[in-house]
């Protein structure tokens, strides 16, 4: 019987059994250890014996034991048995009757000796249980993470399932999914750093978030090949991350200190979780491509998604990202980064294998202090809008001109808008606070902006230039000279986005006029704003001014503007001009602001000729 077809059994004979039997049961599965009598055989546990046992009876087993496979050249060689005894040592001698104890019992209960009648198991169900003892004694030659862990993992399956009769059948989603979990483990070779004490409730951890995640998956979904060996390889996968993180940071005694390791097993847990949850659309969508196993490392493009993630928390100090990120924001930006790597497979599979480590990190890094005043969610915001705005233009904005990864350059975009929007000056008028559904709105309409136009803001790949930085300092510069506490925190963002606007259809609002040097984004602004907003407005005026008139009319003016040079506005008449407009606001449209637009231009350009 395969691994894991024995544990499947052996869950669903416990799951059979009466409460004082399974109690039984599932202790044996921990090598706490059961002593079945052997009615009418006479079976002296002896090492003569033991020998002499495996040396006929027992021959077919000595190829399941690391004990009896070291002393299989004596067993098969020509010395008498007791010559044999004489020369084990303690150890060994030990081991081998352990050895013995249980494949006699198992060669008796196959030729129908009944020997766990006194706690009502039957010798179908006992077979697999001395089995599994075997494995957690490190008794297999072959030992897998699963051999190591089969008896946690069956105390939880029957913990879980003693509350769902029937829920594992042969054919049920559970079924399925249990079995690409132990199949997954099982891949993984069993090593120093994955001790019981170093791996603690790993296994056990991602058993129940299978579970968990299956029980809310439609059965169709869960029972389709595809799922299932998502779920195998990332199992296989995260437990490969876990053991190399844990031999990277064991101490002389090969002990993973216990904060750490239960650091990495809670990350383990919700990545896993993350990719069964996030990942499966994009799997079912392209199978072949996110299931198929990459040359180096063995994974998945699936599961390294997972542990890219998974490496970017695990190597940057307590603290820094265990409190950003939860369920629902990892899900996120797994999502996110299946979307680029879809579009990009070698931001995986390179040769550091860090590029989306990386870029977590450096997100982290770069935008750490706006947390606090933006919450501990936004971390993880800015994370999925940036990969989510990459996918379509990665060269562009995550390579180098050779093709390989780099700092992604949407992220000083990120850092650039939070650096203006937060700043307020000791000597600022206007002293609103930018709210975060309005900084959200501002990044995500940003961002894609530099996507659809990334010319205006890059002077070569990866490269991002000031022009970004000085048209927002302009912008919130002259917001900030404001003292009308109508201007709200939605209505300065509303104005900002007009503003760029016109900077990313032609770069001369960011040049400096010839007469004072100020930037002509920044005096036209100032115009402009103070004209509606300023001090001299009278009450009759205001009332009159309805916001969304005077951005339609500032988006309007400033597109056209973008036709010609910026920096040779004359300022006096836009003044003049736009002072003269304000008791006419409350009727205008759009049609007629267009209209006053073109009169106005003939005036404030009438000593220039057009650009």
């Amino acid at each position: 019987m395969v691994s894991a077809d024995l544990v499947l059994f052996t869950i669903n004979s416990a799951l059979r059994l009466n409460a004082a039997a399974r109690a039984h049961y599932v202790a044996s599965t921990q090598v706490r250890e059961l002593t079945f009598p052997i009615p009418s055989v006479d079976f002296t546990p002896d090492a003569l014996s033991a020998v002499a046992w495996f040396r006929q009876e027992g021959k077919a087993y000595i190829n399941e034991s690391k004990t009896l496979m070291s002393l299989e050249p004596q067993l098969s060689g020509e010395r008498p048995s007791i010559a044999i005894v004489r020369d084990l040592d303690e150890k060994t001698s030990l081991a081998l009757l352990a050895n013995y104890e249980v494949y006699f019992k198992i060669e008796q209960a196959k030729s129908g000796v009944a020997l766990g009648d006194e706690v009502d198991i039957d010798n179908a169900a006992l077979i697999p249980l001395l089995h599994i003892q075997q494995w957690q004694r490190g008794e297999s030659p072959h030992p897998s993470l699963l051999k190591r862990v089969a008896g946690n993992l069956i105390d939880a399956a029957v913990d879980y399932f003693i509350q769902i009769p029937g829920a594992l059948n042969k054919n049920s989603k559970h079924a399925k999914a249990i079995r690409a979990l132990v199949e997954g483990l099982d891949k993984i070779e069993f090593t120093q750093a994955l001790t019981p004490e170093n791996i603690g409730n790993l296994p056990e951890q991602l058993l129940v978030a299978t579970l968990e995640t299956v029980s809310e998956k439609a059965t169709d979904v869960v029972s389709d090949p595809r799922y299932q060996k998502l779920i195998m390889i990332a199992a296989q996968s995260l437990s490969e991350d876990i053991r190399t993180y844990f031999e990277s940071i064991t101490d002389a005694q090969g002990d993973v200190p216990i904060d750490q390791r239960q650091r990495a097993s809670h990350w383990a847990e919700l990545v896993f979780r993350s990719i069964l949850g996030s990942a499966g659309k994009a799997v079912f969508e392209n199978p072949e491509f996110f299931l198929k196993q990459t040359d180096e490392p063995q994974k998945a493009l699936s599961s390294q998604v997972g542990s890219a993630v998974l490496s970017a928390i695990l190597s940057t100090p307590h603290g820094q990202l265990d409190e950003v990120f939860n369920n629902d924001t990892l899900a996120s930006v797994i999502k996110s980064s299946l979307s680029v790597v879809s579009q990009h497979p070698t931001l995986l599979v390179n040769e550091d294998q860090r590029a989306l480590s990386t870029i977590i990190q450096q997100v982290s890094e770069e935008l750490a202090d706006f947390s606090k005043p933006l919450g501990t969610d936004f971390i993880p915001f800015a994370l999925d809008l940036i990969l989510s705005k990459t996918a379509n233009n990665v060269e562009l904005f995550w390579l180098d001109e050779q093709g390989q990864p780099k700092s992604n350059s949407l992220v000083k975009v990120v850092k650039t808008v939070l650096t203006v929007l937060q700043n307020v000056p000791d000597d600022a008028n206007w002293r609103v606070t930018i709210t975060r559904p309005n900084i959200d709105l501002l990044l995500s309409w940003t961002l894609q902006q530099v996507v659809e136009n990334p010319a205006w803001l890059l002077d070569k790949v990866g490269e991002v230039n000031p022009n970004l930085e000085l048209a927002l300092n302009a912008m919130m510069s002259s917001i900030r000279t404001l003292d009308d506490v109508r201007l709200s925190s939605a209505n300065a963002v509303e104005i900002v986005q007009v503003g760029l606007k016109a900077v990313m259809l032609n770069q001369d609002f960011v040049k400096a006029r010839p007469d004072n040097q100020q930037l002509a984004i920044s005096a036209i602004f100032d115009v402009l704003l103070n004209a509606f907003f300023g001090k001299q407005v009278n009450e009759q005026q205001r009332q009159f001014l309805q916001f969304h008139v005077v951005s339609l009319f500032m988006d309007k003016f400033l597109q056209e503007l973008a036709r010609h040079d910026a920096t040779l506005v004359n300022l006096l008449v836009l003044t003049e001009q736009v002072k003269a407009m304000l008791t006419q606001f409350r009727n205008l449209d759009e049609q007629t602001i267009e209209l006053l637009i073109i009169r106005m231009f003939g005036l404030i350009f009438a000593e220039q000729e057009p650009a």
